[in-house]
């Protein structure tokens, strides 16, 4: 957070920013551990099986990618987080 001041952020929007991030990796981390069943890693869980049944061809597609490429799919999603704080430093 120091050093998001340093970039010239508020403290607050600071906070704010590193909070996001926590969040996000923390939230990435428990729905990665929910995506798998937990007898056979290599099929999605019950759960998430059904939910899969719902969604449109595009959808699920996407969705399925997210379920066998969790890790990536966080590491894509966190730098849309940090693109986002970047490009809010850059216009201060």
């Amino acid at each position: 957070m120091q050093g998001l001041a340093g970039f010239g952020f508020p403290v607050e929007e600071a906070v704010l920013a590193a909070d996001a991030v926590v969040d996000l990796v923390h939230d990435g981390a428990a729905q990665i551990a929910r995506l798998r069943d937990p007898g056979d890693p290599s099929r999605p869980s019950p759960s998430v099986a059904a939910a899969l049944e719902h969604y449109s061809p595009g959808v699920r597609a996407a969705v399925e990618r997210i379920i066998y490429a969790p890790g990536e799919h966080l590491a894509r999603k966190l730098g849309l987080v940090l693109d986002g704080i970047a490009a809010r430093r850059t216009a201060r």
